[in-house]
């Protein structure tokens, strides 16, 4: 494993928004270059140093992780509900307009509109959190999902994250969060993740 391999596994591990990522590559470039200008042979460094996921996990457990209030993790969902919503209904719209019949069916366009966000607010959210730990809302919000212990989340978890959307059954999942200690969801406490402030200060 060479350095940058070493140090992009580190970072890999972390998410996007954890406060001074950059610092903590630059730092550990260092420690280890200074190392290596001493002799010291780049197996033994990494070695000394640790897997990388402990080491990652050192990094995060220095980051205090505060809970978010159920009412700011509304309006991130609202926030991202906009540009779904913007993007499904024109083409829902014109789907509906080459439908035969004697007008343009409301109907049928407000229900495909609904589900069809719905299924594209899924498919967003669940992307975005797994590639960048938030999404639009929640960055706007100052917002980021990780996993219990810190790290980014997994491809599987943010997956299971989005099952109440797909089951039909988002606010008896998202009811939870009025009770939960740290604001989880239901499905949130089965993958093992939660929605932090994605930096040290409190809201």
């Amino acid at each position: 494993m060479t350095v940058d391999q070493y140090i992009h596994a580190v970072l890999d591990l972390m998410p996007q928004a954890t406060p001074n990522r950059d610092q903590i590559a630059r730092e550990l470039r260092a420690n280890i270059d200074e190392r290596l200008a001493r002799g010291e042979q780049l197996l033994d460094i990494l070695a000394q140093l640790g897997k990388p996921a402990r080491l990652a996990d050192e990094y995060l457990a220095a980051i205090p992780m505060v809970a978010v209030p159920t009412s700011e993790r509304f309006l991130a969902k609202l926030i991202d509900f906009g540009p779904v919503l913007l993007i499904v209904m024109p083409l829902v719209y014109l789907g509906v307009a080459k439908i035969p019949g004697p007008g343009f069916n409301w109907i049928v366009f407000c229900a495909f509109t609904f589900a069809c966000s719905g299924v594209g607010l899924c498919l967003y959210t669940g992307f975005s959190e797994f590639s960048t730990s938030r999404t639009l809302g929640k960055w706007m919000r100052g917002l980021h999902v990780v996993q219990e212990s810190g790290r980014r989340i997994t491809f599987a978890q943010s997956l299971v994250r989005q099952l109440p959307f797909l089951m039909s059954i988002y606010f008896i999942d998202a009811f939870f969060a009025l009770f939960t200690d740290r604001h989880q969801r239901a499905f949130e406490m089965l993958s093992k993740t939660r929605v932090v402030v994605a930096s040290t200060q409190e809201i």
